[in-house]
């Protein structure tokens, strides 16, 4: 299968740091094994409201078992993002990448746990082996 490379669309000039820490996010991306189908346009659009990425997320196709899981990530993308945003800016604290991918599946894997449609998962099914269980149907 042909992937396509993740192209971010930015409304201005990113600044020095955002390029490296851009950077840094598509070498995440790259070894996270995250990619874009070729045969799948690649079509999301966030019109700065929530419930257009929400409405696009919620028609992603995605298998009934795994739909508890599928509907938390937006919530715990923005959640974890936003929190790291403000680590950032108002307490001046660095950005470790990997330690923000780790504490956005931690989010998932409580919520989803948490939920007694995700009681059929485990924390560690969803840090360490979502990838083989989606896979594996």
């Amino acid at each position: 299968m042909e992937l396509q490379m993740w192209d971010f669309l930015f409304r201005r000039n990113l600044y020095d740091w955002e390029s490296v820490k851009l950077d840094e996010l598509n070498d995440l991306l790259d070894q996270s094994g995250v990619a874009i189908p070729s045969d799948v346009p690649d079509q999301l659009l966030w019109q700065a409201t929530s419930s257009g990425l929400l409405h696009w997320w919620k028609t992603g196709i995605v298998k009934p078992k795994h739909k508890i899981i599928w509907e938390s990530i937006p919530f715990a993308v923005i959640w974890t993002v936003w929190n790291t945003r403000n680590q950032l800016v108002f307490e001046n604290k660095t950005v470790d990448w990997m330690e923000t991918t780790d504490l956005f599946k931690a989010r998932v894997a409580f919520w989803v746990t948490s939920n007694k449609d995700g009681s059929v998962y485990t924390m560690d099914d969803i840090m360490f082996r979502l990838h083989s269980l989606v896979k594996s149907g």
